[in-house]
C-alpha cells in the first residue's frame, strides 16, 4: 500500500495539471523563457551562420579572383615580352638566313644533316664545342643576353629556325634539335603559329620554378611563320604574389594545373604531387563556388572557395585556385554569437524566473486564503469567514480583486442565509432574506420557505378556529339532526310521487336523444369530408409557396449577377479612359523616338564626313611611308632602322584605310536602318492614332452597355420585390389554410365526441329510470333509518365536546410563532354576540355550548 501510494503520488507529481497554481505559473513562465532563449538562439546562430558562410565565400572567391587576376597578367606579360622580342628585325633576318640555308636541298638530305648535328651536339667532343660556339657567341645570342638581363624573370631564351634546329641561346640546351618537343609543336602549329605556355617544372639551372612558353617569329611581311622563340619564365614571382595577397593568418592557398597536380600550396609535400580526389571533382566539374563540408590537404575540416583562371590563357594554362579558411575560425564569431547569446538568455531567465515566483505568489497566496476560507464554509463553521482586512486584495482592479470581492460578497450573503434560519428556528417568520436577483435560487427557495411556514403556520392557526367553531356547530347541528328526522319522512313520500313524474319525462327525453344521434352523425361525415378538403388545399398553399420561393431566389441572383456585371462595365469603362490616356501619351512618345531617329540620321551622315576624312588621311599617310621607305633605301646601311618604320607606318596606314571601308558600310547600314526607322515610326504613329479612335468607340460602347445593365438591374430589382412580396402573401395563406385545417379537426373530434355523448345520454336515461325505481325502495329505507339518527345525535354531541379540547391544544402549539411585526400572539378568540344558544329538542339542552354564525347559516 505505501508504495502504491508513492507511485500515485509521483504520477500526480508528473501530472502539470495536479500541480500548484503558482507551480504551473512558474513552469509556464520558464518554459516560455526556454523556448523562447532556443528558438532565438537556434535563429540567431542559424543566421549569423549563414551570414558568416556568405560573406566568408564573398570574400574568400574575390581574393581568389584577385589573385588568378594578378597571375593572368604576368603571364599575359611575359607572353607579351616574349612576342615582342620575336618581331626584333635581328631575329626575323637570322632565322631567315638560317632557313635560306636548307633551299635547293632534298628533305632526306636536311634530314640527315639535323640528326647529325644533333648527334654532335650531344657528344663532347670538339666538334660539339665548335658548334654550341658559334651559335652562343653570335651577335643574336649577345642581344638574346641582353634582354635577358633587362628581364631577371626570363631564366633561359632560345630560338629555332622553322626545322627546330637552335639559331640563337642565351646559354646551351640539352638538345640541339626541338622540333620534337611539344612547346615547339605548339608554337609552330604546322605553320599557322600560336602561343604555347607549357606547365610548372622545376628548372635545375635557374633553381625555381618555371614555365615554358613558346611564341611563333613570322617573317617580315607577319604572314609567314618562320621559326619559334622560347622562354623558360621564371614563376617564383607568381608564388611570390600569392604569399604577399595572403587574406589573413589562418588561410591556405592551393594552386592546381589542369591536370589536377598541386603546383602550390603552404605544405611543401604536397608540391607537384597529384590533388586529392574531392579537389579532383571540383576541378573537374569547372563551376566555381564554395563548400563548407570538405577537409583541407591536412585533412581538416575548411572553409573552401574555388575558382577558375580566366583571361587569354584560361584554357591553355587551365589552373584552379583554392582558397580555403579553417571551419573552427570561421565559425568563431557565430559561437561567440551563440555564447553571448546564452549568457543573456541566462540572466533574462534569471530575473524572469524571480518576476515569476512574485508574480506566483502574489496569485497563489489570495486564491490560498480563499481556498481556506471556503475549506470552513463547507463544514459549517460561520465563526470566522472574514478575509483579513488591510491586504489590499480587494483593492485590485484585475481578476483576483474580483474574486476577493465576489467571495467577500459570498461570506454576506452565506451570513444572512444563516442569520435568516435562526430566526425562523426561533420562531419569528416575520423578517424575510430578500433575493440577491433574479437568479437567486437559494434566495427565492429561502423566502418561498418562509412564505410558507408563515401560511402554513396561519392556515393552522385559522383550522385551530374553524375547528373549535365546528365543535360548537357541530354540537347544534346534533340538536337539529333529530328535528330533521321527523322532516324526512314528510320528504320520503313528496321523492315517491316525483319519481313517478320523473320515469315518464325520461321516455320522452329518451326518444329526442335518439334523433339527436342521427343528427350528430351526419355533421361527423361532413366534418371528415372536410378535412380532406382542407389537406388538399394546404398541400396546394405548400406548392405555391415552394414555386414563389424559387422565383425569389431567382430573381436575387439574378440581382447579384447584374450588379457584378455593372461593377464589371464600369471597370470596363475605366480600364478604356486609362488605355485611352496611355494610348495618347504614346503617340507624342512616338513622335519623339521619330524626331530622334531622324536626328540620328543625320548624325551618320556627318559621321560619313569624318569617315571620309580619315580615309584621306590614310591615303597621304601611306604615301608619306612609301616616299621614307623610298628616302630610307638611299641611305643605305644607315636606312635600315627608318625603313622598318617607315614600313611599320604602311601598314598601319593600310590597316586604317581598311578600317575606314568597313566603318563607311557600317554607316550605310545605319543610315538605311535609321530611314527605315522612320518610315515604321509613322506607320507606328498612324496605328497609335487608329488606336485611341477605336479605344474611345469601346469607351462610348461600355457606357452603353453600362446604362443598359442598370436599367436591367432596376427591373429585376422590382421582379426581386414582387416576388418577395408574393413570398410572403403565400405564408400568410399557408398560415390561413393551417388555421382552418386545426378549426375542421376540432369540428371532427366535436362531433365524434358529441356522439359518443348522446349514447352516454341514452345509457344514462336508462339508468336514471332504473334509478328512480330504486328511489322508491330507497325511500322506505330512508325512514328506517331516521329513526336510528336520533341515536347517534347523543354520539355526535360527546364528539363535539372532544373536538373543542383538541382546537385548545392546538392552540397552544402554534402560539409560538410570530406572523406579524406587532409581536402579538395570535389566539382562538370567539364573538359571543355571534352565538345562538338552541332550545331544548329531544330532551337535550344545549344552553352552555356556544355556536359559531358564519354566513346566516347555523
Amino acid at each position: 500500500m505505501i508504495n502504491s501510494a508513492k507511485l500515485s503520488k509521483s504520477r500526480n507529481y508528473l501530472n502539470v495539471t495536479h500541480w500548484k497554481i503558482r507551480s504551473q505559473i512558474i513552469a509556464i513562465i520558464l518554459g516560455m523563457v526556454l523556448l523562447s532563449v532556443i528558438v532565438m538562439t537556434v535563429f540567431s546562430y542559424v543566421a549569423v551562420s549563414n551570414a558568416v558562410t556568405i560573406s566568408t565565400g564573398q570574400y574568400l572567391s574575390y581574393t581568389g579572383d584577385e589573385i588568378l587576376g594578378r597571375i593572368n597578367d604576368i603571364m599575359v606579360s611575359r607572353v607579351d615580352t616574349l612576342e615582342a622580342l620575336a618581331l626584333s628585325p635581328a631575329i626575323i633576318e637570322v632565322i631567315e638566313a638560317a632557313n635560306h640555308t636548307y633551299e635547293g636541298r632534298n628533305p632526306e638530305e636536311i634530314k640527315s644533316t639535323i640528326s647529325q648535328l644533333d648527334d654532335v651536339w650531344q657528344s663532347t667532343d670538339l666538334d660539339r664545342e665548335t658548334l654550341v660556339t658559334a651559335i652562343e657567341q653570335n651577335e643574336v645570342s649577345d642581344y638574346l643576353r641582353q634582354f635577358k638581363n633587362s628581364f631577371p624573370e626570363e631564366a633561359e631564351i632560345f630560338i629555332t629556325d622553322r626545322y627546330g634546329l637552335n639559331v640563337a641561346m642565351t646559354e646551351p640546351t640539352s638538345d640541339y634539335f626541338q622540333a620534337d618537343e611539344s612547346w615547339w609543336q605548339g608554337a609552330y602549329n604546322d605553320g599557322n603559329g600560336a602561343v604555347f605556355v607549357g606547365d610548372v617544372e622545376y628548372d635545375e639551372s635557374a633553381q625555381s620554378w618555371a614555365v615554358n612558353i613558346g611564341v611563333p617569329i613570322h617573317d617580315k611581311t607577319g604572314e609567314n611563320v618562320i621559326g619559334v622563340l622560347r622562354g623558360t619564365v621564371d614563376v617564383s614571382v607568381v608564388f611570390e604574389v600569392i604569399s604577399k595577397m595572403g587574406f589573413n593568418d589562418i588561410g591556405a592557398v592551393t594552386l592546381l594545373d589542369k591536370d589536377g597536380k598541386v603546383i602550390y600550396t603552404h605544405n611543401q609535400d604536397f608540391l607537384m604531387q597529384p590533388a586529392p580526389e574531392r579537389l579532383i571533382v571540383l576541378l573537374e566539374a569547372r563551376q566555381e563556388g564554395w563548400q563548407t563540408d570538405v577537409n583541407d590537404l591536412d585533412g581538416i575540416p575548411t572553409f573552401l572557395a574555388y575558382q577558375f583562371m580566366s583571361g587569354e590563357f584560361a584554357e591553355t594554362l587551365g589552373w584552379a585556385l583554392f582558397v580555403e579558411e579553417h571551419l573552427s575560425d570561421v565559425y568563431a564569431p557565430a559561437r561567440s554569437i551563440l555564447i553571448y547569446n546564452l549568457v543573456v538568455a541566462a540572466i533574462i531567465a534569471i530575473v524572469l524566473a524571480v518576476l515569476g515566483v512574485l508574480a506566483a505568489r502574489s496569485i497563489a497566496k489570495p486564491l490560498t486564503m480563499v481556498t481556506a476560507q471556503v475549506h470552513r464554509l463547507a463544514i459549517g463553521d460561520l465563526s470566522a469567514v472574514e478575509i483579513r482586512a488591510g491586504n489590499g486584495f480587494e483593492e485590485r482592479e484585475n481578476e483576483i480583486g474580483e474574486l476577493i470581492r465576489a467571495f467577500q460578497e459570498l461570506q454576506t450573503y452565506i451570513q444572512e442565509v444563516a442569520l435568516g434560519a435562526q430566526r425562523i428556528a426561533q420562531g419569528d417568520l416575520v423578517n424575510q432574506l430578500k433575493p440577491r436577483s433574479e437568479k437567486d435560487v437559494l434566495g427565492k427557495a429561502f423566502t418561498k420557505m418562509t412564505s410558507n411556514l408563515r401560511q402554513l403556520i396561519g392556515g393552522v392557526i385559522d383550522n385551530a378556529s374553524k375547528v373549535g367553531g365546528a365543535s360548537f356547530q357541530l354540537a347544534s347541528a346534533a340538536d337539529q339532526a333529530g328535528l330533521a328526522a321527523s322532516q324526512i319522512a314528510d320528504v320520503m313520500q313528496q321523492m315517491a310521487r316525483v319519481s313517478m313524474e320523473q320515469n315518464a319525462n325520461v321516455t320522452h327525453v329518451a326518444a329526442s336523444v335518439e334523433q339527436m344521434a342521427h343528427s350528430i352523425d351526419g355533421v361527423a361525415r361532413g366534418a371528415q369530408e372536410q378535412t380532406t378538403a382542407a389537406a388538399k388545399s394546404a398541400d396546394l398553399t405548400n406548392q405555391i409557396t415552394s414555386g414563389i420561393q424559387k422565383v425569389a431566389t431567382n430573381a436575387q441572383s439574378g440581382v447579384k449577377g447584374i450588379t457584378t456585371a455593372a461593377q464589371i462595365a464600369r471597370d470596363g469603362v475605366t480600364t478604356v479612359e486609362e488605355t485611352l490616356t496611355k494610348m495618347k501619351t504614346i503617340k507624342i512618345k512616338v513622335g519623339l523616338s521619330a524626331q530622334k531617329v531622324e536626328e540620328m540620321g543625320q548624325r551618320s551622315g556627318q559621321i560619313g564626313a569624318i569617315v571620309e576624312t580619315i580615309d584621306d588621311i590614310a591615303s597621304q599617310t601611306n604615301l608619306l611611308a612609301l616616299n621614307a621607305a623610298i628616302e630610307a633605301a638611299r641611305a643605305g646601311e644607315h636606312g635600315k632602322g627608318f625603313a622598318v618604320v617607315a614600313d611599320e607606318v604602311r601598314k598601319l596606314a593600310e590597316k586604317s584605310a581598311e578600317a575606314t571601308k568597313e566603318i563607311a558600310g557600317l554607316i550605310k547600314s545605319i543610315q538605311q536602318t535609321v530611314a527605315e526607322a522612320v518610315q515604321a515610326m509613322g506607320e507606328g504613329t498612324v496605328e497609335v492614332e487608329t488606336g485611341v479612335s477605336r479605344a474611345d468607340a469601346a469607351g462610348q460602347a461600355l457606357y452603353s452597355i453600362l446604362e443598359a445593365v442598370e436599367v436591367a438591374a432596376q427591373q429585376i430589382e422590382g421582379i426581386s420585390s414582387a416576388t418577395q412580396q408574393m413570398s410572403t402573401s403565400s405564408n400568410e395563406l399557408m398560415s390561413a389554410m393551417e388555421a382552418v385545417s386545426a378549426v375542421v379537426k376540432e369540428n371532427t373530434v366535436a362531433t365524434e365526441a358529441m356522439a359518443a355523448g348522446s349514447s352516454e345520454v341514452s345509457h344514462g336515461i336508462d339508468n336514471i329510470t332504473s334509478v328512480s325505481k330504486q328511489n322508491s325502495s330507497a325511500v322506505e329505507e330512508v325512514s328506517a333509518a331516521t329513526e336510528e339518527m336520533s341515536a347517534q345525535v347523543q354520539e355526535v354531541s360527546a364528539s363535539a365536546q372532544t373536538l373543542n379540547d383538541m382546537a385548545q391544544a392546538l392552540r397552544d402549539m402554534v402560539v409560538q410563532f410570530k406572523l406579524s411585526g406587532d409581536a402579538i400572539r395570535p389566539a382562538l378568540q370567539f364573538d359571543r354576540d355571534k352565538v345562538a344558544i338552541p332550545e331544548i329538542h329531544n330532551g337535550h339542552s344545549y344552553e352552555d355550548t356556544p355556536v359559531i354564525i358564519r354566513n346566516g347559516w347555523h
